[in-house]
């Protein structure tokens, strides 16, 4: 019952930040885009999504939760590895993209922070354990982080696209936990789902807010700490250097994050373009040269992604891996067909 509350709780509470936010925000969030930047957004509209984001997490869950776990059950759950680590990386990933929503600054300092938040988590004790080596162990950590950071960044480009495929990556998380099993944990998301379902009401298509780099980056790190926590820890002690089994649900949960940054990144490397710049080339872009609506490429690839998170919690076991990640592999062959097709399409020619 008090997770159910604290659940409804962020809900309520991200529905009436956000009504206050687009109500008497006017300029707040908007940036002076330059001619480049503007490909990205249609219309100029405010990114203040990631504050109702971290305002929601903040109050429900750094503050409400742990208070009630104080009276409730004798003892605060703020645990320095789990709890505090993921209020201090999610603060750093919320002003890293609240700088950049002001002040657009440059990629290689906003690298620079996401290397940071990834430092931070092993500084924790949240490492990969990859190898038996910690040093490769935290060196992967930090990659991953800043690949998520990033990921969940370029994934931002298109109204309900990050907020939809983050509420059923999360939803994975829990699948895979038992719903409530650990509780802190499950505290932990759906205080966060809870402030995208809220955000959702008015960024699906056509919005009246984005999230922005705030809300994306917040994202990116709280997904990160959350992975590195749950998922990443599939090993065994008869397994080797290297095991299979490690890399197979984060696979299956980040799938269009990771088909989506791929993607981009390969086809803007090939037109000796740089990857952090903004264009409207990406996967969900692509199916509506093809024809679709807005929505209609958004839903598909949720949906595309609800049925790896599926496949890969209810048969993670090893005499499935082959065939789930085979299955994996000709999915992206195909949006990659589907993606070179619509080239032809795109009335930008996809710059």
């Amino acid at each position: 019952m008090i997770i159910l509350l604290i659940f409804i709780s962020s809900i309520v509470l991200s529905l009436l930040i956000n009504w206050i936010l687009i109500k008497y925000s006017v300029n707040l969030g908007i940036r002076n885009l330059s001619r480049k930047e503007e490909i990205r957004w249609q219309k100029r509209k405010p990114s203040v999504g990631g504050l109702s984001f971290y305002l929601v997490f903040l109050i429900l869950y750094a503050v409400v939760s742990n208070l009630v776990f104080l009276n409730v059950f004798g003892n605060i759950s703020f645990q320095i590895k789990n709890d505090l680590s993921l209020v201090i990386v999610a603060t750093m990933g919320f002003f890293i993209g609240l700088i950049d929503d002001a002040k657009n600054t440059n990629p290689l300092l906003k690298l620079l922070g996401q290397i940071t938040c990834g430092i931070v988590l092993v500084s924790f004790g949240l490492i990969i354990p990859i190898s038996p080596n910690l040093v490769w162990n935290g060196i992967f950590t930090i990659l991953w982080t800043v690949f998520l950071m990033n990921s969940i960044n370029m994934l931002d480009n298109m109204d309900g696209l990050t907020a939809s495929v983050s509420v059923l990556i999360l939803l994975g998380f829990l699948l895979y936990i038992g719903f409530g099993f650990i509780m802190l944990s499950s505290i932990m998301i759906l205080t966060i789902i809870g402030a995208l379902i809220g955000f959702l009401y008015y960024n699906w298509n056509p919005s009246r807010v984005y999230m922005g780099d705030s809300g994306s980056q917040f994202l990116g790190i709280a997904l990160a700490h959350l992975s590195i926590l749950l998922l990443w820890g599939n090993r065994t002690l008869e397994g080797g250097y290297f095991q299979v089994n490690q890399f197979f649900l984060p696979l299956m949960v980040f799938t269009i994050p990771i088909f989506d940054t791929t993607t981009v990144t390969i086809h803007r490397l090939l037109r000796r373009q740089s990857p952090f710049v903004g264009g409207k080339d990406h996967l969900s872009h692509h199916l509506v040269f093809l024809g679709l609506k807005d929505w209609q490429s958004v839903t598909i690839l949720a949906f595309i992604n609800l049925v790896f998170i599926l496949l890969g919690n209810f048969l993670n076991q090893s005499k499935y891996y082959l065939p789930i990640f085979a299955l994996w592999l000709l999915v992206f062959i195909c949006l990659q067909y589907f993606y070179i097709k619509a080239k032809k399409e795109s009335p930008m020619n996809a710059q």
